[in-house]
């Protein structure tokens, strides 16, 4: 949760794990997954885009994909929101 934390420090803070997790303590390329409590900006999500991490927010009761491309089978778990990225 980003109680003491903008969403931007928060998803920072995310992605660096999931990077780190990725090249330091997996054999082989994951599928890496950020979710964060609060929206982020289309900027980040693109980033998240490129680099191949899935990302989701907690909406209400509900948590919703970002970006369903970079992992489609998520789709299944995660409802899907149509964002424009400009990746």
């Amino acid at each position: 949760m980003t109680n003491c934390l903008t969403p931007s420090e928060a998803f920072r803070i995310a992605i660096g794990q999931v990077l780190e997790y990725s090249w330091v303590k997996a054999s082989d390329h994951p599928r890496m997954i950020i979710l964060l409590d609060q929206d982020i900006d289309e900027t980040r999500v693109a980033l998240a885009s490129r680099l191949e991490i899935a990302v989701v927010i907690r909406s209400g009761d509900d948590f919703l994909l970002l970006n369903p491309e970079v992992s489609p089978e998520l789709k299944s778990v995660f409802s899907p929101i149509a964002k424009a990225v400009n990746a």
